[in-house]
Order: structure tokens, then sequence, then C-alpha cells
């Protein structure tokens, strides 16, 4: 991270900025550094220097939002002093964002439960849904949290022909 500060009008203090957003787009997304390098053809160079949040020319985080079709706000953050972060505060009645951690873990533990129960393979199951074996076996591992989305979820539902509230009752 550069740690050039940028002091502005409001006397927000920038310090640098992480590409920290990017991964977590990527792992909800279940794209690996390799699916970068060899299906999205990114050089090794250009993962490295995300990964250690080098700088880079806006055209290339154009180019990569583009590719991956992600926002810039999915890609990086600023990083700002936290004693001058404003506080952020949320419209009337709407509560900071909860922890869903148990809720995806059960949400894995309910599609390993209905996918063997249609006497499916993990192997079968990740094809099927084309998704990576590996994460698949992150989203059904009860010792995981493993963020999904409402795409998987129903494509989920589809290939193992279950209601999607199957996957969110709790016994």
């Amino acid at each position: 991270m550069k740690n050039r500060n940028i002091t502005s009008a409001n006397n927000l203090q920038l310090k640098g900025f992480t590409f920290d957003p990017l991964w977590r787009t990527l792992k909800s997304r279940a794209i690996s550094s390799y699916s970068l390098e060899y299906e999205y053809n990114l050089n090794p160079g250009l993962i490295n220097r995300l990964h250690n949040n080098h700088n880079f020319t806006l055209y290339s985080i154009i180019d990569i939002c583009n590719m991956l079709h992600i926002y810039p706000t999915e890609m990086l953050e600023f990083i700002t002093t936290e004693e001058q972060q404003p506080e952020i505060s949320s419209p009337a009645g709407i509560s900071p964002e909860p922890d869903l951690s148990e809720h995806y873990v059960h949400i894995g533990v309910q599609i390993r439960y209905y996918r063997k129960l249609r006497g499916l393979s993990r192997e079968e199951f990740a094809e099927s849904l084309g998704v990576s074996l590996s994460a698949l076996a992150c989203i059904e591992d009860e010792n995981t949290v493993f963020p999904i989305t409402l795409e998987f979820l129903f494509r989920a539902a589809d290939t193992l022909d279950v209601e999607v509230f199957r996957f969110l009752q709790y016994s």
C-alpha cells in the first residue's frame, strides 16, 4: 500500500488504497488467482501487484473491471486515517449490515444434504453448476464461511430439483 497522505477539503486524510474488495468479490464468485491467470488471461505479475496493493493506472483498473464485470467499488477501497473518518450513519430504519456467517454455513450444509439425497457426487454437482470443485467444497464445509450469490442458490436449487426456501429452513 502506498502511504502518500492526501488531505481533502473536509480534513479526511487518505492514506492509501487496498484491493481487498476485489479478493472478496472473487471469492464470492468462486474465481481463484489461478482462474484469473488461465481463464481471464491476466498476467501473473499483474495478479501479484493486485495481491500486494501496488499502484495501477486508471486504465488498468477499468480494464480489469470490464473483464470481470464488476464495479470499481468491488475492486478497491481507499484507506483513511481512523481518527478522521466521518461517522457513517444508516438511513432511518436500516441497521448496519449483519454478520451472515452462520447463515452461509447453514445454506452450504443444506445444499450438501440435498446433493447427497439426490445421489450426486460433489464432482458431478460442481460440473453441473459450472463451479470449481474447491469452491463447492468450501460452500458445503460446515467449518468454512463461503458467501454465495443468489444466482448460485437458484442454480443449485434447479439442479437439485428443490425449492430454494429449503436451503433457508432451520429445523
